[in-house]
């Protein structure tokens, strides 16, 4: 009898690790996948879906905002509001993205080209 209750602990660990798993595989694919910046389900428009939707683009999001908020946190006073406006007139652009023969490349680019820059490297 007392061998009962020290092996049931072992099991129950041992079931409870299983069902943990098997939650874990069965999770929606979204759930698992890197997220952007932003709050999804407070995008704006067909881009930010995009990149809802897409794995690489919220990656190249997430790099691009910890690139922004580098570029901001070293930039002097005098140079922070053309900072500001360029990253304003950048957001504009990308939004054009929307309209592009494939957006999902357009994208891409406009994000590798705005890391390049905020990062002070030339863009490719």
């Amino acid at each position: 009898m007392l061998d009962t209750f020290r092996i049931l602990p072992t099991k129950l660990t041992g079931l409870f690790s299983l069902a943990m798993l098997l939650v874990g595989c069965l999770a929606p694919a979204s759930a698992l996948a890197e997220a952007p910046s932003f709050d999804c389900k407070q995008a704006k428009g067909a881009v930010e879906a995009l990149i809802c939707k897409d794995e690489g683009l919220a990656a190249l999001d997430l790099k691009l905002d910890s690139a922004w908020k580098t570029a901001k946190a070293k930039a002097s006073q005098k140079r922070l509001k053309p900072l500001l406006s360029d990253q304003r007139n950048w957001l504009k652009t990308r939004g054009q993205c929307s309209k592009a023969k494939k957006p999902r490349d357009c994208l891409e680019r406009h994000y590798q080209a705005r890391i390049a820059r905020l990062q002070g490297k030339p863009s490719s």
